[in-house]
């Protein structure tokens, strides 16, 4: 320990690329006196313990001060700001004892724009002499860079509900990803988020949280990195048709993606939030087309769900009891012809036959117009009884075919078993998905649809105008004129250049048809899937926002154990 006499002791970041400023203040969970092993075992102590975290709050939340002799403020009792030299003064040293300290980067200011991919540099405990000559005591190397230089960043937003169909580059201002990478985690936000609250909170935190668990995220943890997806989850906030829609069909990009890192030779680890999990499990049925190459390579070793917005009977072949929502189970009953399986339909398509062939010739002159684009045509009768090919359902199917599309039921019980493990995350009092209070994603489902009223802006009391021989919504639907074989080139305008519509009828029947009669998966456990019940590390909060995003936004040592668990699923 130098004599103070003859200058002060100093903590100085030298960066090549880069100057920055930064933070310093004692890590309050680890005592003055430790030990090496005491240390470790309690430096991270300020993230999962409530005791520790609470302490060391008090000292983090308040406003950063110049530290040293001369100022009355110290590292040791005080949040420290570097100068604008970058360096903080550690005046209150002692001889023989070792210091705990938490250090964070506020602002890092790069040589260039955007900053250069290298952030090495070291960080140095000098003593800077009276006489103006430093000494360096001790150093370490660091890597210090923009969140935009630790992960990936791919947005599948064209502007309008259509994504884009093959994306390949990151997101202007995000780094590629690297070469010699072996390893990807892929996080996939949920609904009703723009892509500046993805990339500058939703995103960050995710990375942060799983980081923190131990999760390997970067490239100097064998070779693993991180990216994230952008997808148009915020449609509308007042048709949840709309965002289902979306979720549906950015499957595409999303297995183009997952294929692609497939061909790359990596293994994948996915975690998603909420409706993301749609926008997964929409890629993972797509085996045939785009996400051939991830299924056959096994690329997909494991999948986390978390507070999936996704009927649970889409995961189970037949119906369970445990999973049905009585309140869905009535309203598809009366309002969509559930029980008994589309009686009301058969009798309407009699009615229409016989009594009122004025409905018949409008259903006639609909689905038989030059410009109706859907192969095969529905049938007005046959609806809940549709039966899926075992294969799943073809992008395009033989015109005047029987329609095989369907309800959520099965839609997504083939992943199971794709690849390497599917993980159900979920939490029994979520505000927005509860059977109980009800939520949000349960009124959605009962008051959206059949969407009669969406494409006025009315989705939400689609309720009030029934389907019938009147209004035949069934044979329109929404998005279905041929608008969106955009996702696959160009728009069409016949049934023979519409290469796709019969999995985009697929898609419209579930967003804007089929209610969901049982809850949601992430409201409960599943018989066909393992599943983990994080009801303990969510809050008891009126705010359904506070109980459904509870693993970023409630406090990290609330949710460790949880992120525990989400680490030892992504393997």
């Amino acid at each position: 320990m130098p004599d103070p006499s003859i200058g002060k002791i100093e903590l100085v970041l030298q960066g090549n690329n880069y100057g920055a400023q930064f933070l310093l203040t004692k890590n309050t969970g680890v005592p003055d006196q430790a030990t090496d092993v005491t240390a470790t075992a309690d430096e991270k102590l300020y993230l999962t313990d409530q005791t520790t975290a609470q302490k060391q709050l008090t000292v983090i939340n308040t406003a950063p001060v110049p530290c040293g002799a001369g100022t009355g403020s110290s590292f040791d009792i005080s949040l420290c700001r570097s100068d604008s030299a970058g360096a903080v003064e550690l005046d209150t040293l002692q001889a023989g004892q070792m210091y705990d300290a938490l250090f964070s980067v506020s602002a890092i200011n790069c040589a260039q724009t955007p900053c250069a991919p290298d952030g090495s540099g070291t960080l140095q405990v000098v003593l800077v002499k009276n006489n103006g000559t430093i000494v360096v005591l001790d150093q370490v190397p660091v890597d210090l860079r923009p969140l935009q230089n630790w992960m990936t960043v791919y947005s599948f937003r064209s502007g309008g509900i259509t994504p884009l169909n093959h994306v390949t580059l990151p997101l202007n201002g995000w780094t590629s990803i690297p070469g010699n990478a072996t390893t990807l985690n892929v996080l996939v936000h949920g609904c009703c988020t723009d892509q500046a609250d993805v990339t500058e909170s939703v995103l960050p935190s995710y990375f942060k949280r799983l980081y923190w668990s131990g999760q390997q995220m970067i490239m100097a943890q064998n070779n693993a990195h991180t990216v994230g997806i952008s997808w148009y989850g915020d449609v509308s906030t007042l048709n949840w048709s709309d965002d289902e829609f979306s979720a549906l069909e950015n499957g595409v990009p999303m297995a183009n993606f997952l294929s692609d890192q497939a061909d790359a030779g990596m293994k994948i680890r996915i975690f998603a939030h909420s409706l993301g999990n749609l926008v997964v499990n929409s890629a993972l049925t797509r085996g045939q087309y785009e996400a051939n190459h991830a299924l056959s390579k096994h690329a997909v070793t494991s999948f986390v769900m978390n507070d999936a917005a996704i009927p649970a009977e889409a995961f189970d072949q037949q119906y369970n009891a445990q999973d049905l929502s009585a309140l869905l189970v009535a309203h598809a009953t009366v309002a969509d012809g559930y029980l008994p399986a589309d009686a009301v339909w058969a009798a309407q398509w009699l009615d229409m036959q016989t009594l009122n062939p004025a409905a018949l010739a409008q259903w006639s002159l609909t689905t038989q117009s030059t410009n109706y684009v859907t192969q095969p045509p529905p049938l007005y009768q046959t609806r809940w009884s549709q039966m899926r090919p075992a294969g799943g359902v073809p992008d395009a199917a033989l015109p005047n075919s029987t329609p095989q599309r369907g309800s959520w039921l099965g839609y997504f019980a083939s992943n199971i078993g794709q690849i390497g493990s599917i993980t159900n995350t979920f939490n029994g009092g979520d505000g927005i998905l509860s059977s109980l209070t009800p939520g949000v994603w349960l009124w959605a489902q009962d008051y959206t649809k059949p969407n009669t009223l969406g494409n006025v802006n009315l989705g939400v009391v689609s309720a009030f105008v029934p389907d019938n021989e009147i209004s035949q919504y069934w044979a329109t639907l929404t998005h279905l004129d041929g608008s969106q074989e955009l996702l696959w080139g160009s728009p069409c305008s016949s049934a023979s250049t519409c290469k796709h519509s019969n999995i985009l009828r697929q898609w419209g029947e579930l967003a804007y048809w089929f209610p969901s009669v049982s809850n949601a998966t992430g409201q409960q456990s599943l018989s066909t899937i393992p599943s983990l019940d994080f009801g303990s590390y969510a809050p008891f909060s009126l705010i359904p926002s506070s109980t459904h995003s509870y693993m970023r936004l409630q406090p990290y040592y609330a949710v460790y154990p949880a992120w525990q668990k989400v680490h030892g699923a992504m393997k």
